[in-house]
């Protein structure tokens, strides 16, 4: 049920928005509390390929455990194909682009100083840089509007679960002491504590993606500023 055993957990981890992540959600086993994700190498947050399947647990904080390694489905068999192709076509026209450009350069005039290509260099990578942060910081607002009734309710979640929290440790004090509690009240909000809990573990796994995604692209920003702001001096 939990699939092949692995030695040890796959990379978790993107830089710039690359690098290696899980994305889906299925096949729930309400026993163990896991489900199947697919395990994908992305590009500017985008899944390009999938590396694998695996049978995981959320321990929150973007943390998985690894209970074992699924096979493929047909269906990440063919994205595996899809994005192989678009790249193999893609090299081909960088190529014949680069073969065009070459040839148009050789016909051109003679080429501006150094100090011209520097400057241009510059500020062309100055306005990439700048499209980048306020494309990211558009997904990241958008993200944070999705997440807010989400994040709202678990906020309010929290408050009345560490109420409840406390209400049931000094009932255990006064009954540990020998004073007389109301085993009815007392195992109703051990019913209602749980189920708050068990509202806020859903809650989470829910928006676990989406949660993940905006984290990255708050580190994404970061790194971009920094880079735009060294370019600018």
């Amino acid at each position: 049920m939990f699939g092949a055993p692995i030695s040890s957990a796959p990379t978790l981890s993107t830089v710039n928005g690359f690098g290696f992540t899980l994305y889906g959600q299925s096949d729930y086993d309400p026993e163990s509390h896991s489900y199947a994700m697919t395990y994908y190498f992305v590009a500017l947050f985008v899944p390009i390929f999938p590396l694998g399947r695996y049978r995981v647990i959320d321990m929150g904080g973007s943390r998985y455990r690894f209970l074992g390694k699924l096979p493929l489905r047909n269906v990440d068999r063919w994205h595996l194909g899809v994005p192989l192709g678009i790249a193999a076509t893609a090299i081909v026209a960088m190529i014949l682009i680069g073969m065009i450009n070459s040839s148009q350069n050789s016909n051109s005039s003679p080429a501006p100083p150094a100090s011209s290509y520097a400057s241009s260099s510059r500020s062309s990578q100055l306005s990439d840089l700048k499209a980048r942060i306020e494309s990211g910081r558009s997904r990241i607002a958008m993200l944070k509007s999705q997440l807010q009734p989400a994040i709202e309710e678990i906020t309010s979640l929290d408050v009345r679960i560490e109420t409840l929290a406390a209400e049931l440790k000094s009932l255990d004090e006064q009954h540990k002491a020998g004073r007389q509690i109301d085993i009815d009240d007392y195992n109703a909000k051990v019913k209602a504590h749980n189920a708050l809990l068990s509202r806020r573990r859903f809650l989470i796994i829910a928006n676990s993606n989406d949660l993940e995604t905006h984290d990255d692209l708050i580190k994404q920003d970061s790194v971009l500023v920094k880079q735009y702001n060294a370019l600018r001096r």
